[in-house]
């Protein structure tokens, strides 16, 4: 038995076969013979059969989607060709059973919001008006979120404030931290040091905001509120002899806006008090 299938590939075999296959490359019209030989007294004798077969075009699907992070929906962009036919039908299936109905689609381009990080398999399968149907699998990695954080030091109006990013990595490196700080009017400031300086020149409360983004553009942001203290002045008055007594000294505190003093005497004592 030789088949030759007339798309340039051949078979041949010598035991008898009920059945064989053959996947065509391409669509179109080709020649397919079969020819049978066989010994008869001593000589070959051969019969050829000839068949034209139509192979009707398949589909070509296939589909791209962007970069995904967590809580953020994924947007399917079908690049299918109906290769020479029309398409009647796409069916989509995302990966996430637990999603239940969600979980497929017949949307030409879907979306689909996934509830955990992780990989899923996304597989679209495509039908023409021929009735012929072709698939396509790709896996999506939905990406986890950074978790926005810091801490500050206290703040004294005119002094410098020291913020330190405490934020925390998902499983991609931060690539950028944007800090926004506000007074009651709106943005009084800017930076995108991982760890800046802030100087308040006005004591008060401020809302200062902090967004993270990793690799991925994955991000997380965090506002809290900042108080900004006023700087207190230390002034203070004396009186010599006091009560009459030859060498003692009366101070007076004339101190503004503080609650906690300290006094060095300059002879080694020194004294405390609210």
């Amino acid at each position: 038995w030789y088949w030759d299938f007339g798309d340039g590939t051949h078979l041949k075999y010598s035991s008898y076969i009920n059945r064989i296959s053959h996947k065509y490359a391409s669509s179109g019209n080709f020649k397919v013979q079969l020819i049978l030989s066989t010994i008869v007294a001593g000589k070959k004798v051969s019969d050829t059969s000839k068949l034209s077969v139509n192979v009707n075009p398949t589909p070509l699907p296939d589909f791209i989607f962007g970069v995904v992070c967590h809580e953020q929906t994924a947007v399917f962009t079908n690049m299918t060709s109906g290769n020479g036919t029309k398409i009647v039908s796409y069916n989509w299936n995302f990966g996430e059973p637990k999603s239940e109905s969600l979980d497929t689609s017949t949307l030409k381009n879907p979306s689909h919001l996934f509830e955990t990080p992780g990989t899923y398999d996304i597989t679209l399968v495509v039908k023409n008006t021929i009735g012929c149907m072709d698939s396509i699998r790709k896996s999506l990695v939905v990406h986890g979120l950074p978790e926005a954080n810091y801490s500050y030091s206290i703040s004294c109006a005119g002094n410098n404030t020291s913020f330190v990013d405490l934020s925390v990595a998902a499983a991609a490196p931060l690539a950028s931290w944007d800090w926004t700080y506000y007074n009651y009017t709106g943005i009084t400031g800017k930076s995108d040091i991982q760890n800046p300086d802030f100087k308040f020149t006005v004591p008060g409360d401020y809302l200062v905001n902090l967004k993270v983004t990793d690799i991925y553009g994955c991000m997380d942001t965090i506002n809290q509120n900042v108080t900004t203290w006023t700087v207190p002045t230390s002034l203070f008055s004396y009186t010599e002899n006091y009560d009459n007594v030859q060498g003692q000294l009366q101070f007076e505190n004339n101190s503004v806006d503080a609650t906690k003093y300290y006094w060095d005497f300059g002879n080694g004592t020194y004294s405390y008090s609210d």
